[in-house]
């Protein structure tokens, strides 16, 4: 008993859903689990990568500033020595002499200046010659009493030079100027000076762009580690430190990766102190992104495998036994059957539709035969029944002029007519029986208009066995005879075939031309469009409007009818239709 309950249960309380949410519960414990391990242990890691890609880019930038710096003391000690400008300045010469030589040094002084992108400006004092000269060049100074300050600044520590005082350093020394941090070297050749400013700040603005991903904040220190740098930067910092190793200090209730170098040609130490609660901040948003990212790709695993069993694999075979219907096989029929009720339900829907389109078809097919059968019985009766008129006008023309021998001689060619329309109830009739019934049609009318009438008729050799449209050419050669003849002098009408491919489809081409006035510019723009109708009042073109209804019905519009003026006079038409024949 206790042995069926158990069974019992483990049929009702692990089905494969239960077991397949547990599964995917379980991933996601485990990838919690094994996302926090990794975390704790690659804290270590990343607090070394980033003191490491510190002290890299910090090494990196001093390194770019000492080697812009360091050739700039060889370039002011050149511009000192055996410079004939300097030279000349240095004994008493009139005031145009001396302006001359001021200028001429002083485009030497822009030269150097602008050979140094790290230089602020750059000096020149000379005490010697007829007076003081002074000379500083910059364009980055905001205004001219930052440069006169800067002069006057540098003209002060080069009197106490020449007074006997020493310079603090014989390298780059920190000055406050206006309340702003400068680099200052001078270098002297006698009594000669020349020097140049480098700004504090600007130093650090290319150290923050160069650490704009990091964390961090930087500073600028001197060699005895005084802060010299405007911005945040943690106090207390013990930054005579000089080991390889990771650098974590503590300093207020907060743990630093220092990382710095020093720049020895300048004489300064830069830093960045990136706070450790930063990173960890960022790890555990990353962390956070990662869970959530892995949560939402096991809900879209779920919903896909959903997606795909319950529905997208139903709508696949559905999709396809719909294009198995397009390509024609009306007999196919959906057999599975869905475990879903509403995907069962579009199944037999789509069968009883198949059904219904079945009956709908045949009974559509019949409809289309019966209407086809009545056009074309009414259309071939159109053409009969103008010609018929059109041979009671030419009997009745001849019987005014009494010439009995060609009324007999036309009512012999009528009984050919009218017994090759009794006896042809077929649409489609042997090119041979056509040809005949056109000479004997031209027969016909040259009676009527003796004289005056050249017709010739040209069909390729092997083009008699083919069907084409019974009537099909009388139309256009009746026009040709109507608008193609001139009383003054005898007009040839011309009838030609041949085969021809147009699309890779074996077909004929038939040419009817004249010698008359041609079509309009209004009918030839008309037939150009192509239409299979006339417009309410306009009654010519009617007989070519039928035969173009005609050949759509029977050829489905596969054949083609291009009506053109024949040059340099008179009208042509060319109609190529497939030898295979109608549909």
């Amino acid at each position: 008993m206790a042995a069926v309950k158990l069974k019992s249960f483990l049929k009702t309380g692990f089905s494969a859903k239960h077991i397949l949410i547990g599964t995917f519960f379980m991933i996601f414990v485990m990838i919690v689990f094994v996302v926090f391990r990794i975390q704790d242990i690659t804290v270590s890691f990343v607090y070394n990568q980033i003191y490491t890609s510190n002290h890299a880019t910090l090494d990196f930038f001093v390194q770019f500033l000492d080697q812009t710096i360091s050739h700039l003391d060889n370039e002011f000690y050149n511009l000192l020595s055996d410079n004939l400008n300097v030279s000349g300045l240095e004994i008493e010469l009139e005031e145009d002499k001396i302006f001359e030589l001021k200028t001429e040094l002083n485009q030497e002084l822009r030269k150097l200046y602008e050979s140094n992108e790290m230089l602020d400006s750059v000096f020149f004092y000379s005490p010697q010659g007829s007076g003081q000269e002074s000379i500083l060049y910059s364009t980055k100074l905001s205004s001219a009493a930052d440069g006169n300050a800067l002069m006057e600044y540098a003209a002060t520590t080069c009197e106490s030079s020449l007074r006997g005082e020493k310079f603090s350093s014989s390298n780059w020394t920190l000055h406050t100027i206006r309340d702003i941090p400068y680099l200052m070297r001078i270098v002297s050749v006698g009594e000669t000076f020349c020097g140049g400013f480098i700004r504090l700040d600007m130093i650090q603005n290319q150290l923050n762009k160069l650490c704009q991903d990091s964390f961090g904040d930087t500073a600028v220190f001197t060699m005895d580690n005084q802060q010299i740098s405007e911005g945040f930067f943690p106090e207390n910092l013990d930054l005579l430190q000089n080991q390889q190793d990771i650098t974590v200090i503590e300093a207020e209730q907060e743990r630093y990766i220092v990382s710095y170098a020093a720049a020895d040609v300048l004489g300064i130490k830069l830093a960045i102190a990136v706070p450790q609660n930063a990173v960890s901040n960022q790890m555990t948003s990353n962390v956070t992104s990662f869970i959530g990212i892995c949560a939402i790709l096991i809900l879209m695993v779920v919903l896909i495998y959903i997606c795909l069993f319950l529905m997208y694999r139903p709508f696949l075979y559905l999709a396809g036994s719909m294009k198995i219907v397009a390509q024609g096989n009306l007999d196919f029929r959906i057999s599975k059957h869905s475990s879903v009720h509403e995907t069962d339900e579009i199944y037999q829907t789509f069968n009883t539709m198949l059904d219904e389109m079945g009956h709908l078809k045949e009974a559509i097919y019949e409809k289309e035969l019966e209407k086809e059968k009545v056009t074309k019985q009414f259309l071939r009766m159109q053409l009969k029944s103008h010609f018929f008129l059109n041979c009671l006008n030419i009997i009745y023309s001849l019987a005014q002029t009494k010439r009995y021998e060609l009324i007999q001689k036309l009512t012999i060619c009528l009984v050919k007519y009218f017994r090759y329309l009794s006896t042809n109830d077929e649409e489609l009739v042997d090119l041979r029986d056509e040809i005949d019934h056109i000479q004997n049609y031209m027969e016909i009318q040259s009676m009527r208009f003796p004289g005056q009438i050249i017709f010739s008729c040209e069909i390729e050799p092997g083009l008699d066995q083919y069907k084409i449209p019974m009537l099909m050419l009388q139309t256009f050669l009746e026009n040709a005879v109507k608008y193609g003849i001139d009383f003054s002098d005898p007009r040839p009408i011309t009838l030609c075939a041949v085969s021809k491919k147009k699309e890779e489809i074996d077909g004929i081409l038939f040419t009817v031309t004249d010698c008359g006035e041609g079509f309009s510019e209004e009918l030839l723009e008309f037939y150009k469009e192509k239409k299979l109708y006339l417009p309410k009042n306009q009654e010519h073109g009617i007989g070519i409007i039928n035969v173009k209804n005609r050949l759509h019905l029977i050829y489905g519009g596969v054949e083609q009818i291009e009506i053109s003026n024949h040059l340099p006079t008179g009208a042509k038409i060319e109609i190529w239709i497939p030898k295979r024949g109608g549909k």
